[in-house]
Formats: structure tokens, sequence, C-alpha cells
């Protein structure tokens, strides 16, 4: 297992504000697209949303909720996503865990990196929620970000999004 220090930071000073505002206005354009029923989109769309639920569910300490049965296919997703917007500490850290859990074997060997992941993350040289915010300007201003169909499946976007 890869020793990671236990970041000590007061929740006062790491307290997470939730996205910022040009990031939740167009990751809600997507959410409504996916509440009525359109499962069909891009990559950059794909991309958004799963940093944007990812590093939610990061900074309010409910990864392995997020995660699901899932997990090494949604660590796989995440880190291409992370990576995709320019978040390199943050693709290398969820790298890093998916290769500590391929070694788990009990529920609390599961537990134990992505604990360690919450605390590492939520003190990343990554500017991760900028990072989103400038991929969301760029998305909303038509700069081509990649329309590309996408190479990975967002987590669960259309069945999700509707049910929220």
């Amino acid at each position: 297992m890869v020793d990671r220090a236990q970041p000590s930071v007061s929740d006062s000073e790491n307290r997470w504000q939730g996205h910022l505002a040009i990031t939740r206005e167009v990751l809600l354009r997507i959410l409504l697209r996916s509440a009525g029923g359109d499962e069909d989109f891009t990559r950059a769309e794909r991309i958004l949303y799963t940093t944007c639920e990812f590093w939610a569910a990061i900074r309010t300490r409910s990864i392995a909720a997020h995660l699901g049965a899932q997990i090494a296919e949604n660590l796989h997703n995440a880190s291409a996503a992370f990576s995709a917007i320019g978040a390199n500490h943050v693709a290398n850290s969820l790298n890093a865990c998916h290769r500590e859990l391929a070694a788990a074997l009990t529920a609390e060997q599961l537990l134990e990196p992505l604990a360690a992941l919450e605390n590492e993350l939520s003190v990343t040289s990554d500017p991760v929620d900028l990072l989103i915010a400038h991929y969301a300007t760029a998305m909303k201003d038509g700069a081509r970000v990649s329309s590309e169909r996408p190479d990975f499946d967002a987590v669960d976007l259309p069945r999700r999004a509707a049910r929220q």
C-alpha cells in the first residue's frame, strides 16, 4: 500500500462551497437534457459531468458511495476525465488508488485507500474547481474541447440525473 500523508486541514479552512457558477450553469444544461431523456452526450459533456460528480464526492467525503460496485471502472473514468481537464495530480492519485484497490481482499481494505484518497485530494495542488470552470467556460463559449464520441461513459449520467 502506498503511504499517503494524512493532511491536517481544519474543516473551516477546507469547507467546500460547491461548484463555481459557470460550472453549475453548464452542468445544469446537461442534467436537464438527461432528465428529459437525452442519452446522446459528447465526450466533453461526459468529462464535465464525470469531473463534477467525482469532485463533489471527494469534497463531501462520499467517494465510496459514489463509486458504487464498479469501483475500478469508475476510478478509470474519473482519471481519464481529470487528465482531460489538466488535473494531473488528481489523475495520478486516482491511478495510484486504483492500483492499491487491486490488492484489496476485504471491504475494510477497499475503504482504506478511498479514505486516504479523500484526504489527499482535499489538499491537492491542482486547482480543480478552476480547471473544471475553465473547461465549462470553453464548452459554453463553443470552443472545441472535444466533440468526439466518448471513450468512456460518465457515471450513469442519464439515469442518475433523471432521479434528481
